[in-house]
């Protein structure tokens, strides 16, 4: 009788084990991206974080070292480049780039270049989905969900978010969900943040 009372246990606890560590590496994730995306980038795009590539006086190293204090490493290796995909390689062409692998997933972080505004890409299997936890935690973090610019269009499923600094200037986060995979992509989300230009009009109330 006590040896089926531990084989029960351990039938029940290793499941629960297995569920619980999923979790918590998914909310790690969503952490990471949240991170990156509601502080560095929005520091980045208010002006409250200097990057040194965006000015004339650009220089590799202090490049470098601005990327590395966020806790990325400088750019991607050929095997994160393959997991973008042509779709990934388009939002991150000609910018200043990191990069972090985070168990089963990559993130891409990427400010400048060809595409405005500064971006953070996850990149990891279908089976990993985290943009209800990021969603969240943008909210939590004081972003606004937009809910009349809520859409999904082709692949990608798009969220939108507001938040205003203390001079009153509004940002706009958008949190894509690629809900329809590009063949040779790994991309599965990705967030990019930008001011929002004084002759766009917001919806009101935000």
């Amino acid at each position: 009788m006590f040896l089926r009372s531990i084989l029960c246990a351990t039938a029940v606890w290793v499941p629960a084990t297995a569920a619980t560590a999923e979790a918590t590496s998914e909310a790690r994730i969503a952490d990471e991206i949240v991170q990156l995306s509601s502080k560095t980038c929005f520091g980045i795009t208010s002006g409250e974080i200097a990057t040194p590539a965006l000015s004339p006086t650009n220089s590799l190293d202090q490049s470098i070292e601005k990327v590395e204090s966020w806790g990325l490493t400088y750019g991607f290796s050929n095997e994160i480049a393959g997991k973008l995909g042509d779709p990934g390689l388009s939002l991150v062409s000609r910018s200043t780039m990191g990069s972090k692998s985070l168990l089963e997933a990559d993130i891409v972080f990427a400010v400048g270049g060809s595409q405005p505004g500064c971006h953070v890409i996850l990149l990891s299997e279908p089976s990993l989905s985290v943009t209800e936890t990021v969603s969240q935690r943008l909210v939590d973090d004081g972003w606004t969900y937009v809910t009349e610019m809520t859409a999904t269009r082709g692949a990608l499923e798009r969220r939108a978010y507001i938040r205003r600094d203390r001079e009153g200037q509004a940002y706009l986060m958008n949190l894509m969900t690629v809900v329809s995979p590009a063949p040779g992509s790994k991309m599965r989300l990705f967030t990019t943040t930008a001011k929002i230009p004084p002759h766009v009009r917001i919806p009101e109330g935000y």
